[in-house]
C-alpha cells in the first residue's frame, strides 16, 4: 500500500508541485486583493441639527477607520450628494470640524466633526455617504449609527 502511494507521487511529482504552486498563487492573489482594496468604516457617534437662515446645518461626530493595509487620503465627503463644508467650523470653544484632506495610514482611525448645510431635513436612518479619496471614490457607505445621540434635532 505504502509503495503504491510512493510510486504515484514519484510518477506525478511535477503535476503535484504545479497544483500546489497554482493553489498558493491564487491564495496570495486573493489575500493581497482583499487586504489592499479600499475599505473604510464610518461610524456616527453624535449629531446636531441647527436650523439657520432656512437651512439645516447637520454636524456629525464621527469615527473614520481605514480597514485596508494601504494608506488613504480623503479629500471630501458627501452626504446624499451634498458636500461637506470644506473649511473648519467651530463646534465648541475647543472643538472644530475636521480639516481636509484626512490622511489615514494602514488600519488607522480618526475622529472628529463633519458639517453639512442642507435645505431639507434628512432621515438619519436612510442617509449614505460618498468618500472622495486618493485611491478613488468609495460610494454609498451607510454609517454605523448604533447608540447615536441626537443633541439638537431640527423640527
Amino acid at each position: 500500500m505504502l509503495n503504491t502511494i510512493f510510486d504515484f507521487i514519484k510518477n506525478h511529482l511535477a503535476i503535484i508541485i504545479s497544483v500546489i504552486s497554482i493553489s498558493l498563487s491564487i491564495y496570495n492573489f486573493a489575500y493581497l486583493f482583499f487586504t489592499r482594496c479600499k475599505k473604510l468604516q464610518f461610524e456616527i457617534i453624535k449629531y446636531k441639527c441647527l436650523p439657520i437662515n432656512g437651512y439645516n446645518i447637520y454636524q456629525f461626530q464621527v469615527i473614520i477607520t481605514n480597514k485596508s493595509q494601504l494608506p488613504i487620503s480623503i479629500s471630501n465627503i458627501s452626504l446624499n450628494n451634498i458636500y461637506c463644508k470644506f473649511d473648519p467650523t467651530r463646534i465648541t470653544d475647543k472643538v472644530s470640524t475636521i480639516s481636509f484632506p484626512i490622511s489615514l495610514n494602514s488600519l488607522e482611525s480618526k475622529s472628529g466633526w463633519l458639517e453639512f448645510k442642507i435645505q431639507n431635513e434628512i432621515n438619519i436612518h436612510s442617509m449614505y455617504f460618498n468618500f472622495y479619496t486618493s485611491r478613488g471614490l468609495v460610494e454609498n457607505i451607510i454609517p454605523k449609527i448604533e447608540n447615536i445621540i441626537d443633541d439638537t434635532p431640527c423640527h
